[in-house]
């Protein structure tokens, strides 16, 4: 069971967490505390922590996003020693499948020669793994699409990607865009000692649900933690309107993932000071 605390501010929610995770670090030193964010937030929000913590604490919580969560348990579990595929070697490989001529491109193949193409799709395979989304998908899609011109861009999409994955598995490389897949079957399969301290670890997720939404995968990593760890609390802002669109489809995401127990905090938020004329 996933503990879901709302709130309309994201600030408070934030501030929030860094004072339960406090409390519990000056409460039981040696219990351990991960506090997960999004990657462009995560040296403010360590500096936040850094700020209103004890000494004490500081080496039981840390400050993580889902790409350097798991790196920390792939090092932990000794799963680092493989060839990992960066987004630019995958971009690389995009190039050669597109020049080599051997796949039938319907449109990508009179784009080959554009600048940054390769690095383009590059980019939306890597968000299309992000959120579940694989090549049969792609070829339903196709099969489904009205216009031609859309049936066209899904099956070279599909196309690409299959070649694409075929040439990887040949060159022995692991996709870094699989990360959270390979995350999430560690956390459900791997029973390897190094990670018995995740049965005493209390998970925060904060700071998701403005600019993007969790994908399928985040959704599926916190599953896997919730029948890991201590406990796991997330924290999504909550309210009516456009700007809580992302919260409500990461709600929505959340509790097709996992069951959720949820908390709306009872905090108002501060008045703004009238404008002085």
């Amino acid at each position: 069971m996933v503990r879901l605390v709302s709130h309309p501010s994201s600030q408070i929610l934030l501030q929030h967490a860094l004072a339960e995770i406090t409390g519990l670090t000056e409460r039981w030193p040696d219990r351990r505390v991960i506090l997960i964010v999004p990657e462009a937030s995560k040296a403010d929000v360590e500096r936040q922590y850094l700020e209103r913590t004890q000494a004490g604490g500081l080496l039981m919580a840390e400050v993580l996003s889902f790409r350097r969560l798991a790196f920390r348990l792939f090092a932990a579990a000794g799963g680092l020693a493989v060839k990992r595929l960066t987004s630019t070697g995958r971009a690389v490989l995009i190039g050669k499948v597109l020049l080599s001529g051997q796949a039938q491109f319907r449109r990508f193949g009179r784009l080959r020669q554009k600048p940054g193409f390769a690095v383009q799709l590059s980019a939306m395979l890597e968000e299309f793994s992000r959120y579940l989304v694989t090549a049969d998908a792609l070829e339903t899609a196709a099969d489904t699409a009205g216009l031609p011109r859309e049936k066209e861009r899904f099956a070279d999409l599909a196309l690409l990607w299959q070649q694409v994955e075929a040439a990887r598995h040949e060159a022995g490389f692991v996709d870094s865009a699989a990360d959270t897949d390979r995350l999430i079957r560690l956390l459900l399969d791997n029973r390897d000692p190094a990670l018995a301290f995740l049965s005493d670890t209390d998970v925060y997720v904060a700071g998701f649900g403005e600019l993007t939404p969790f994908s399928g995968s985040e959704s599926a990593v916190i599953r896997a933690l919730a029948e890991r760890v201590r406990q796991v609390t997330v924290l999504l802002p909550a309210g009516p309107g456009r700007s809580f669109l992302h919260a409500r489809r990461s709600r929505l995401s959340l509790q097709r993932a996992v069951p959720c127990e949820e908390t709306a905090m009872d905090v108002q938020l501060p008045e703004r000071s009238p404008r002085h004329e």
